[in-house]
């Protein structure tokens, strides 16, 4: 299983290059990394944390759903799945390849902040729960692509998601979103994600609230892989 899922991502990584998506993703990387580099000391281990919450919640799901979508019209989805290989290996291969972007991203604005502003960054946590986040949405942009009948459906879809969990996670950071409204905000897996981000800055939270936010985080994972992807990808690229 190990060596399919090894071919499969090298296979993905090499479409996302095809695609211009790794291009893309590594050019939106360097921007943020200019952003920090001309930010002032203070604000840039705070400006990694937002940004990295930022690519994590929002360009993985867009980032994967666009990867789908040329797959499906250029037919190599179909090809990948009539291959003697297990649909949980394309799955996670594919899953693989989308959290590689936002690793990426997360290690070079972590370093330029630490390189540039001595920012006080813990990078493993920061890396750990970079990759935890970017797998939750991951799993949300595989929900919302299965279920969008073109890009344009998507693109309707991902932005409902953004206005219904991640922009209501980062106002309630800001204080614009009121506190009584804070156990709503919790079932936020945007939310749950910026918790643990920003552990990584030393905002610590309750001990109770970082756990949940783990174990949240994890059961959204599992739940919406064993319940709808894994039951509904193949017909998803079956139906054309």
């Amino acid at each position: 299983m190990l060596s399919n899922v090894l071919k499969l991502f090298v296979a993905d990584v090499k479409r996302l290059k095809k695609y211009n998506i790794l291009q893309i993703s590594l050019g939106l990387t360097l921007l943020y990394g200019v952003l920090i580099y001309f930010t002032s000391a203070e604000e840039a281990q705070t400006l990694v944390s937002l940004l990295v919450f930022v690519d994590v919640s929002m360009m993985s799901i867009i980032m994967l759903g666009a990867g789908l979508f040329f797959e499906k019209q250029e037919g190599s989805l179909k090809s990948v799945m009539v291959s003697p290989v297990k649909l949980s290996e394309i799955v996670i291969a594919k899953t693989m390849s989308a959290v590689l972007l936002s690793f990426i991203t997360a290690t070079i604005l972590s370093a330029v902040a630490i390189i540039f502003h001595s920012a006080n960054i813990n990078v493993l946590l920061l890396l750990l729960y970079a990759t935890l986040g970017a797998t939750v949405h991951i799993v949300i942009g595989f929900l919302l692509t299965i279920f969008s009948k073109d890009f344009n459906s998507l693109l309707v879809n991902y932005m409902i998601f953004v206005f219904i969990f991640t922009l209501p996670a980062l106002f309630y950071s800001l204080g614009v979103i009121p506190s009584n409204l804070y156990f709503l905000i919790l079932l936020s897996p945007s939310y749950v994600t910026q918790v643990l981000i920003n552990t990584s800055i030393n905002i610590t939270p309750p001990l109770w609230e970082h756990l949940f936010a783990i174990l949240y985080s994890v059961t959204i994972i599992a739940v919406l892989y064993k319940t709808v992807i894994y039951k509904k990808f193949k017909n998803y690229v079956i139906r054309g």
